[in-house]
C-alpha cells in the first residue's frame, strides 16, 4: 500500500521537529507556494504577540509573502525571500544568513537556514537558530584581537587595517595623511619609581585623554609600555603636523592622580608624513617605521620634544643597528679589553686616581676605541650587559693590584662610566652590592663615572638608586660637567663628590677669557659644595699651568699619560711611586676636594 502525502509530510515533521524541539530552534516546512504545512512549538511561540520573531507566520501563512512584505524595509529579508524562492524552485539546496531582532531592550541574534526537502507536499524546511551566545562570543573574540584590553584603543593589527581603510577612503583633497608615534619617556621609571598599576593608570589617562581628538580626521591605536598612535589626514599637511604634535603634548603634560599623588611623566613625539600615494600595507609599515625612529630620536635629544622624520634618521638608525651587532659580537667574542689613563694632582702631578677605558682587540691586534659605539646604546640591554662585565674585572684587577703590591700600590681610587640606564633597573644597588662584597673590593675605592645628562628629578628611581649608591660608600662623580645638561639640585643634595669638566672647556683653541671664567667659576661652586673637581683634555703645559692658577684639583690628559693596558699602567704607575712626596701619599680615595692634591 502506498503510503499518502499526508503521512510524508507527518514523518517529516516528526522527524524534524524532534531535531528543532531539542536545539530550542524555531522550525517550519513550507509547500512549493510557500505555505507553512508544520511549524513546532517554538514557531508557534516565537511568532505569537511578545514573540522574538512576531513577523514570522503562523501555520497556514504564507512564509514567502511574509518575507516579501518585509523585504520593504530590511535588506536582510530582500536576501532570505530571494533565496527561499531559490529552494523552493529547486534552484538552490540549502543556505543560511544571520541577522539581528530586537527583543524588547535587547539585541538578540538569529541564523536562518532553508533547505529543500524531499516530497509530494514538503518544498522546504526553515529553521531560525538563536545564535546570541555566539555571537557575544565571536564579538567578544574580535575585540579581543582587534583592541588594546588594557586602553580600548585599537590595537597595532587593527590600527594598520585603520590605515590603510583612511588611505583608500581619503577623499583627493587631502593631501597625505601624518603619523605619530608617542611614546612616555623613561616608562620602566616610572613603573619602578610608582609601580605598575600606577604606570597602567597613566597609559589609561593618557588613552582617555586622546580621545578627545576630533575622532573625524584621527585614528588612534595603542601599543605597550606607555606608547601611542595617533593617524592624521591632512589638509595642509605640515602645519596640521606641528599643531598636532603640540597638542598631543599639551595633552599628555597635566600629571595623573593615583593613590593620593600626582604621577609625572615627559612624552616625546615621532611624527612621519605620508604623501598622496598609494596606502598599503608596504606604504603603513614604512611610515610606522619612519614615525618610530623619529620617536628615538626625539628622545635621544633632550626627551620630552617631538621630530619629524627625515632620510638621516634612517641612516642613524641603521648607524645603530651595526653599532649595536658590534658591541654584541665584542661581548660574545671576549674581544674587550680593559685601559686605564691616570689623573694626576694638580700640583704634584702625580697619579692619584684611574679612569677605566674600554677597548676592543682587533683580529690584526691593535685596539680601538668603542666610544663612538657605546654613544648609540645608552638604553639597551647590550649597555648593561657591558657595563656590567667592566666593573666585575675592573673589581678583579684591583684587587690583584692590591694583593701583590699591597702599600707600594699607590693610587686609592679607580673610577667606571656607567651608563644612567643601570640606574633606572630595580636590581642594580642589589646587583653592585654582591659583585662588590664577591670581588672583595672596597666601596671608597671604586667610584662611578655619569654625564649630567643623566640626572632628573627627586621622585624618580634614578635618584633613589644614585641616594642608594652613594650609601653604600661608592663614589659618584659627574663626567663632561658644562656639556650643557647641568643639574644643580643634584650638586645641591650633595651626590657627587667630583666634577670632571669637559675637554671641551680646556681645549687650546677654546682657552679664552670667556672660557677661563667659567672654569674659575666651575671651581668656585665645587668648593662651596665640598666637591672637587678634574679637568680633563689637558695636553699642553699651559693648559695644565692655568688649571692650577684657576685652582682645579685634578688633572687629566695626554700631557700626563695616556691611557695604558693593565700591565704597561702596572710598571709605569710601580716608577712612578718610588718618586711620590710623601704629602700625596693616598687615602681611602678620591672622594672630594679635600683629597685632591
Amino acid at each position: 500500500m502506498t503510503a499518502s502525502p499526508h503521512a510524508d509530510l507527518e514523518r517529516l515533521a516528526l522527524c524534524t521537529s524532534a531535531v528543532a524541539e531539542s536545539e530550542r530552534s524555531l522550525l517550519c516546512v513550507l509547500d512549493r507556494e510557500g505555505r507553512i504545512l508544520f511549524a513546532n512549538q517554538a514557531w508557534r511561540q516565537g511568532v505569537g504577540k511578545g514573540g522574538p520573531n512576531p513577523g514570522l507566520a503562523d501555520v497556514g501563512g504564507n512564509y514567502l509573502e511574509e518575507c516579501a512584505r518585509a523585504a520593504k524595509d530590511d535588506v536582510t529579508a530582500v536576501e532570505s525571500y530571494l533565496r527561499v524562492q531559490d529552494v523552493l524552485a529547486g534552484r538552490l539546496r540549502e543556505f543560511s544568513l544571520d541577522y539581528p531582532c530586537r527583543i524588547g531592550e535587547k539585541t538578540a541574534w538569529f541564523q536562518m537556514s532553508v533547505r529543500r526537502a524531499q516530497g509530494p507536499l514538503a518544498a522546504a524546511v526553515v529553521r531560525h537558530s538563536d545564535i546570541t551566545a555566539s555571537k557575544l562570543l565571536e564579538a567578544a573574540s574580535e575585540r579581543e584581537s582587534h583592541y588594546d584590553r588594557l586602553t580600548g584603543l585599537p590595537n597595532e593589527t587593527y590600527f594598520r587595517e585603520m590605515l590603510i581603510s583612511m588611505g583608500r577612503d581619503c577623499p583627493e583633497r587631502f593631501q597625505g595623511m601624518a603619523i605619530f608615534h608617542v611614546g612616555i619617556d623613561d616608562y620602566d621609571m616610572l613603573v619602578h619609581g610608582y609601580g605598575r598599576a600606577a604606570a597602567r593608570a597613566v597609559e589609561v589617562a593618557v588613552s582617555q585623554r586622546l580621545k578627545n581628538l576630533d575622532q573625524k580626521k584621527v585614528a588612534l591605536g595603542a601599543l605597550t609600555r606607555g606608547e601611542f598612535l595617533v593617524a592624521l589626514h591632512c589638509d595642509s599637511c605640515l602645519p596640521e603636523t606641528h599643531s598636532m604634535a603640540h597638542r598631543l603634548r599639551a595633552l599628555t603634560a597635566p600629571p595623573v592622580p593615583f593613590g593620593g599623588f600626582n604621577v609625572y611623566m615627559r612624552t616625546s613625539v615621532g611624527v612621519a608624513l605620508m604623501g598622496p600615494q598609494v596606502v598599503d600595507e608596504i606604504a603603513v609599515e614604512r611610515g610606522l617605521q619612519a614615525a618610530e625612529m623619529a620617536l628615538l630620536a626625539a628622545r635621544r635629544g633632550t626627551g620630552s620634544s617631538a621630530r619629524i622624520y627625515d632620510d638621516a634618521m634612517a641612516e642613524s638608525h641603521r648607524r645603530m643597528a651595526a653599532h649595536h651587532a658590534i658591541a654584541r659580537k665584542a661581548l660574545d667574542r671576549k674581544e674587550f679589553v680593559l685601559y686605564f689613563q691616570p689623573i694626576v694632582g694638580g700640583s704634584s702631578r702625580f697619579p692619584v686616581a684611574f679612569e677605566t677605558l674600554l677597548r676592543r682587540r682587533l683580529e690584526d691586534g691593535s685596539v680601538e676605541s668603542m666610544q663612538e659605539v657605546f654613544g648609540d646604546l645608552e638604553r639597551s640591554s647590550t649597555i648593561i650587559e657591558i657595563d656590567q662585565w667592566v666593573i666585575e674585572n675592573v673589581c678583579r684587577q684591583w684587587v690583584s693590584w692590591r694583593q701583590e703590591h699591597g702599600s707600594r700600590w699607590p693610587v686609592a681610587t679607580i673610577s667606571v662610566n656607567v651608563s644612567a640606564f643601570h640606574f633606572q633597573q630595580a636590581e642594580f644597588l642589589t646587583w653592585l652590592r654582591a659583585t662588590l662584597d664577591r670581588m672583595g673590593m672596597p666601596p671608597q675605592s671604586l667610584a662611578l663615572e655619569i654625564t649630567e645628562r643623566a640626572y632628573v628629578d627627586d621622585e624618580s628611581a634614578f635618584v633613589r638608586s644614585i641616594r642608594g649608591v652613594a650609601g653604600m660608600g661608592v663614589s659618584l662623580w659627574v663626567d663632561d660637567f658644562g656639556t650643557g645638561y647641568s643639574s644643580l639640585q643634584t650638586l645641591r643634595r650633595g651626590f657627587a663628590s667630583m666634577l670632571k669638566m669637559d675637554r671641551a672647556m680646556a681645549a687650546p683653541e677654546t682657552y679664552d677669557r670667556r672660557t677661563k671664567a667659567m672654569i674659575a667659576a666651575v671651581v668656585s661652586l665645587a668648593r662651596g659644595l665640598g666637591v672637587g673637581t678634574i679637568g680633563e683634555g689637558v695636553e699642553t703645559p699651559e693648559q695644565a699651568e692655568e688649571l692650577d692658577r684657576l685652582g682645579c684639583d685634578l688633572q687629566q690628559g695626554f700631557l700626563h699619560a695616556r691611557p695604558m693596558a693593565a700591565a704597561d699602567i702596572e710598571s709605569w704607575l710601580l716608577a712612578m711611586a718610588d718618586k711620590r712626596p710623601a704629602q700625596d701619599a693616598p687615602s681611602a680615595g678620591v672622594s672630594g676636594a679635600t683629597r685632591a692634591s
